[in-house]
């Protein structure tokens, strides 16, 4: 259970994310958007959908791609404004001194180390860093936390959190904290999301506080305090075409708090 104080300074923190000033995005600024992809130059599917959320978002998406030129990573990182880490695969236990599940799913070792040296880059430079599903689980990963590997064999189903049948509605409800950056982005402290992983967020990492939970206690979002983190485990690329509520997410003012106030 947190202090009383401890929520207390996350919603000043919260609170000071979107207050007015002379900010990148009160002045109407379109970002560059790194969306770190794991193909090295065909779109997919999945790469798309997130392409035409940041559109509908206002900015502009910029493929990260996946590359062993560690001087051109650097060069794309250093073009853009904030980096999105995507869904996909399972990240490798290894990385959190675990040994694999027999439920494991697919791991790609070759995309892990591509987006922890794009993450490297990206705190090297104090880039924004934005995450959804994986992405969310690879941040807290990389900052120090451990996933479940498999929630039904480790949590239980008390609620589905693996509806890959109903990928664009949603299946379960989130639980947002008051005052939480999710709060302020979405409006409301209760919402339905569509869920399709069956990892998620364990221990978590250093500098991450958990903003949104579903009912069994699986965290939904997260928040760093020490480093400008944003993350969520559903799928909001998804929703934004039939649900406009999420389109938030994607205009991005959560992210006043730390660009340069010159972009």
């Amino acid at each position: 259970m947190k202090s009383l104080n401890y929520w207390i300074s996350i919603v000043i923190i919260s609170f000071g994310m979107f207050a007015n000033g002379h900010s990148a995005l009160a002045a109407g600024k379109t970002l560059n958007v790194g969306l770190v992809d794991n193909t090295q130059d065909n779109f997919t599917s999945s790469s798309i959908n997130y392409q035409a959320a940041v559109e509908a978002g206002g900015h502009k998406p910029v493929f990260i791609r996946l590359t062993d030129d560690m001087d051109s990573l650097r060069r794309a990182v250093e073009a853009v404004d904030v980096v999105l880490f995507i869904g996909g695969e399972d990240v490798n236990p290894a990385r959190y001194g675990e040994q694999p599940s027999p439920f494991l799913g697919e791991v790609v070792e070759r995309r892990d180390s591509f987006e922890y040296a794009v993450m490297d880059v990206a705190v090297s430079l104090r880039k924004p860093i934005v995450g959804i599903c994986r992405g969310m689980q690879l941040i807290n990963v990389y900052f120090g936390g451990t996933l479940y590997q498999d929630l039904p064999s480790e949590l239980g189903d008390k609620v589905a959190h693996s509806r890959p049948d109903m990928k664009y509605d949603a299946v379960h409800m989130c639980y947002i904290h008051p005052g939480a950056w999710l709060h302020q982005v979405l409006g409301v402290t209760q919402i339905g999301v569509n869920s399709t992983h069956h990892q998620a967020v364990k221990r978590l990492g250093k500098g991450l506080s958990a903003m949104a939970w579903s009912e069994d206690g699986v965290i939904e979002a997260l928040y760093g305090y020490d480093y400008p983190v944003f993350a969520v485990q559903f799928h909001p690329e998804r929703l934004v075409k039939g649900h406009s509520e999420f389109l938030p997410i994607f205009q991005m003012d959560y992210l006043n708090c730390c660009l340069p106030a010159s972009r």
